[in-house]
């Protein structure tokens, strides 16, 4: 990744369809060659600040610049961004070959230079062989790779990547994140990939801009989205969450069901407050040893590597989850355990 080269950048961008707010004083610079995930609930404005980008959309306010050059009151065609849209977006009745070079058409690339530029194209997704197939006669697997090869053909300054994903089964949708992260770190290109699938964002990106009713909540990289959350909406959407009450101890530090916990965390003495906790920061030892919190398991999900255990814990009222190896998990629905919560892993509860 060029870290001295700006590849897109959103300088103060609203964006209001009627009395609702879309995009609100949104600033955002993507690197060249780096990969930004736009993650966040339907509606929290991330398909908007990508089709400003693209120029389908024009912000009430603020500006969009490709490199060093405004491009706000460009239309579309002239900002040469490659799209590449959840439903694929194919011409039915062109081949693999006329779909992907189409772009080169309309942009006047001369018909050799357009032959040799598809065929590399399309061998780069991996469908060498096919050029002369429609869509209708294509996986929604290969039709993607097609959409990729349509976008990336005309080497364009950004890639900007609208859910691309979401309309593929699990497999193929894992194999072709992959290979689109490849591509675009082969083209070194920058990127705005768009998803609300948090474990796809944590996956692909660079880094991951958490959003929220037109607001950007934090950018930051995978690691630091998930492990240092600014506040309770992003520790909540961003994985699996326990989320347990408590009341702060005379030492002020958080009590659950008796026992306390050497947090940072503090609070005023007698007042009660919600924590969160991850399930792979909670562990389990035997009932009854000291420092642990009693409880009892009282179900069990299995998903190969991990496990998930819920436990109900004694005296707080509460279930939680504990994320284990699953060769190491020898415990049944029913069983006692103790709970041991990282106290290096607890943040006070927030929903700003």
């Amino acid at each position: 990744m060029n870290n001295h080269e700006i590849a897109l950048k959103f300088s103060g961008v609203s964006k209001a369809f009627g009395q609702v707010v879309a995009l609100d004083d949104f600033d955002l610079t993507l690197q060249q060659g780096e990969l930004v995930t736009l993650l966040g609930p339907s509606g929290c404005g991330k398909t908007t600040a990508l089709r400003i980008a693209a120029g389908f959309e024009r912000p009430n306010s603020g500006s969009v610049f490709v490199k060093d050059k405004d491009v706000t009151s460009l239309p579309a065609h002239t900002r040469n961004m490659g799209m590449v849209f959840q439903n694929y977006s194919l011409f039915p009745h062109m081949t693999v070959a006329e779909n992907v070079g189409f772009g080169l058409r309309v942009r006047g690339v001369d018909a050799a230079e357009r032959d040799m530029l598809v065929v590399e194209a399309v061998s780069r997704v991996r469908l060498a062989g096919l050029e002369g197939r429609y869509p209708h006669q294509l996986s929604g697997g290969q039709q993607q790779r097609v959409a990729l090869a349509r976008a990336l053909v005309f080497q364009p300054e950004v890639l900007l990547l609208d859910e691309p994903l979401s309309a593929l089964d699990a497999k193929v949708r894992e194999e072709l994140r992959d290979e689109i992260r490849t591509l675009q770190r082969d083209a070194g290109i920058g990127a705005i990939f768009v998803t609300h699938d948090q474990d796809e964002a944590l996956n692909i990106s660079d880094r991951v801009c958490v959003m929220k009713d037109g607001k950007i909540q934090q950018i930051g990289s995978p690691r630091d989205i998930y492990l240092r959350p600014v506040n309770g909406f992003v520790a909540r959407f961003i994985g699996a969450m326990n989320v347990i009450d408590i009341q702060f101890s005379p030492q002020n530090k958080p009590l659950i069901a008796g026992v306390e916990l050497d947090s940072s965390v503090t609070g005023p003495v007698g007042s009660v407050a919600q924590i969160l906790v991850r399930p792979d920061a909670v562990s389990l030892c035997q009932r009854g040893t000291f420092g642990s919190i009693d409880g009892t398991v009282v179900g069990e999900h299995f998903s190969g590597a991990t496990t998930i255990l819920r436990i109900r814990l004694d005296r707080a009222e509460v279930t939680i989850s504990a994320m284990l190896v699953s060769r190491n998990v020898q415990l049944n629905v029913g069983d006692g355990v103790g709970v041991v919560i990282d106290p290096n892993e607890v943040l006070l509860d927030s929903q700003n």
